[in-house]
């Protein structure tokens, strides 16, 4: 069980993202372990996410203004 906030002060929305990576994780055959895994159900190295994260930001950073100018 995860106990997750709905949503946040700030208007994110928590619960609905949790859900999602369980939905994700089941589709994947892994109903225990960690969320973020390797194919074989280890733990995945965050080094591994981490330029599949940066794109995703600068591609945000580019298209909205959420992300500040400022930041990198």
């Amino acid at each position: 069980m995860i106990v997750v906030a709905n949503v946040t002060r700030s208007g994110l929305n928590p619960r609905w993202w949790v859900e999602k990576l369980v939905q994700v994780c089941e589709r994947e055959g892994r109903r225990e372990g960690p969320a973020f895994a390797e194919t074989d159900g280890k733990l995945g190295c965050m080094l591994d996410y981490d330029a599949t994260f940066r794109e995703a930001a600068k591609e945000v950073q580019s298209q909205t203004n959420l992300i500040g100018e400022d930041l990198d």
